[in-house]
């Protein structure tokens, strides 16, 4: 049976009929009036972060680091893009950043001058301003990105799960389209490779070796070159591109990341220490390997708690200064990412392409730089790391727009099949977000879920966050802002008002109602769509690759 007649039979309903979906979608489509029902209660509160769906894991893979140059067959064409759309048979290019926060992109107004590529975006197009990651970890935020589905849906929520063979993308839906699909990143811990299934729909995927700008391609005495290295095989794959095909690309740029520098400099001058640590980040080893980083920190299986971390002790022992030199290097190489994104613009430009192209940039997730004691991501849940930017540029839509509503990554998939004129799989999460463009609506969902996280965790409550306007429900071991914090292993309920947008007054205790209604809210999810993701090994080539990328985590 295929997986989208595993689904309810009023769900599929819902999707189906127009209207009662937004009446009646509960979480999946959310609640768009106060009075919209929600789903049907759970007796559970708690949800598991073992999925209890049909789909059980396929098991037997491999994931291993390495380079990958993939080229398929395109399928034959089936369908032909609505003329009804936006931008029927437009081109349409993902560019996906890791670990950018939303207060570094210049085009929200908290910072000049460091993101200009990106802003351009955004000032030729739309600025979504309340952007939830589906997850504070890339892996699982690139599967929602591309599947349209939340991650107990999928059953991606850690390094060690992969899509199952059923689950439709966006690449291989417009594939039927007769669009020519093409997948670029480096080889680093990112999961965008054909390991994890997220090859799916592509004809063509480009792993390459990280370029000497980049953190992960750092090494002593390389030329860096002007920048932009990352983004040279699709630029060049743009550029040799039909231009009678219609063309769907996605680029995830890893050069923000951790350790966020690429060279020596100021290692030597830099009196706090840190820079000199974040510069042999990686390098430092163990018995067993290398020191794992600074992210992460549970006692369950596959992330474990490290007494000492270099790069985290040198930054606590230089103090607030040491703060300002980790979160001044971060700034850096946001700046050294944005270059990235001008070589994909310009290679738009150079092949005419540029003007019948929809351009979406959105985060996988943010980055903590100490907010709530938390230096990188994988840990928490707070909106450093899961209120992510998410701006797009669309031929025919006036450009300088803000759109102020709830949108998730899930949502991007059907905007962007709905724009070009296609048609969305059945069954998925995602809300096409093309009416928030046009007018028709001031909201499409009620509700975002962020679930998954860089533990293997045995415990049987899940981590992440559940954001409903105007509330958000945050689960995690790190706890709370003004609460002690929890046994070591044991999660913590917190809930904010979205008003508190530093997020420090924690109301889970006074509002025992409203956290109630969230968790059971998340569980009903859980019960109804549920799915084990593909069982996968991790090669230790692949665990140093996460240890070295600042992640706690051995297996």
């Amino acid at each position: 049976m295929g997986r989208q007649n595993q689904l309810p039979y009023l769900l599929v309903a819902a999707l189906a009929v127009p209207g009662l979906s937004m009446a009646a979608y509960g979480l999946w489509g959310g609640p768009t009036t106060p009075e919209a029902a929600a789903p049907a209660p759970s007796t559970s509160t708690t949800p598991s972060t073992t999925p209890s769906g049909p789909t059980m894991p396929q098991g037997g893979g491999m994931v291993t680091p390495g380079e990958v140059d993939l080229v398929r067959a395109a399928p034959v064409a089936t369908d032909a893009p609505s003329s009804e759309a936006l931008c029927p048979g437009c081109d349409v290019v993902v560019i996906t950043i890791c670990s950018l926060r939303r207060d570094h992109v210049s085009a929200y107004g908290e910072v000049d001058s460091l993101t200009p590529n990106i802003d351009r975006i955004a000032a030729e197009g739309v600025r979504f301003d309340r952007a939830y990651s589906a997850s504070n970890f890339t892996l699982a935020s690139l599967t929602a990105i591309l599947t349209g589905r939340f991650g107990s849906s999928t059953g991606v929520l850690g390094w060690d799960k992969g899509l199952v063979d059923d689950v439709p993308t966006l690449s291989s839906v417009l594939g039927l389209y007769g669009y020519h699909t093409g997948a670029f990143t480096i080889d680093a811990a990112s999961g965008f490779r054909p390991d994890y299934g997220l090859d799916r729909g592509f004809q063509t995927m480009r792993v390459i070796s990280p370029p000497p700008d980049t953190p992960d391609g750092r090494r002593e005495n390389a030329t860096v070159g002007p920048g932009g290295a990352s983004a040279a095989p699709v630029a060049e794959w743009i550029r040799a591109a039909d231009p009678d095909v219609p063309l769907f690309t996605m680029f995830h740029s890893r050069t923000a990341h951790y350790p966020f520098v690429i060279n020596d400099d100021g290692v030597e001058e830099d009196a706090t220490g840190v820079t000199r640590a974040l510069w042999l980040a990686g390098r430092e080893r163990t018995a067993d390997g290398p020191m794992p980083g600074s992210a992460g920190g549970t006692a369950q299986k596959g992330v474990v708690q490290i007494a000492k971390d270099p790069v985290q002790e040198a930054v606590r022992a230089a103090g607030a200064e040491g703060v300002e030199v980790w979160k001044r290097l971060y700034a850096d190489a946001v700046a050294r990412m944005d270059q990235d994104v001008g070589v994909v613009l310009k290679a738009l430009e150079d092949s005419g392409r540029l003007d019948r192209t929809v351009v979406l940039l959105v985060a996988d997730h943010g980055e903590s730089l100490d907010d709530h004691g938390e230096l990188l991501h994988g840990d928490a849940y707070f909106d450093g790391v899961v209120r992510v930017p998410l701006v797009m540029r669309i031929p025919g839509v006036e450009g300088g727009q803000t759109v102020a509503a709830l949108v998730s990554q899930v949502d991007i998939a059907p905007t962007l099949l709905r724009l070009v004129g296609a048609m969305p799989p059945a069954g998925i999460d995602g809300r096409s977000a093309v009416p928030l463009l046009t007018g028709e609506l001031d909201a499409i969902r009620g509700t975002a879920l962020v679930e998954g996280g860089v533990a293997m965790r045995d415990h049987p409550t899940a981590r992440g966050a559940v954001i409903s306007p105007p509330w958000v429900m945050i689960r995690q071991d790190r706890g709370c802002s003004n609460r002690p914090r929890p046994a070591f292993g044991e999660p913590q309920t917190c809930l904010f008002s979205l008003d508190d947008t530093d997020q420090l007054k924690d109301l889970a205790q006074e509002q025992d109602a409203i956290v109630t209604e969230l968790s059971e809210r998340w569980s009903a999810y859980v019960g109804a769509q549920a799915e084990a993701g593909e069982a996968l090994e991790l090669d230790p080539d692949f665990v140093e690759m996460l240890q070295q990328s600042g992640y706690d985590f051995r297996p």
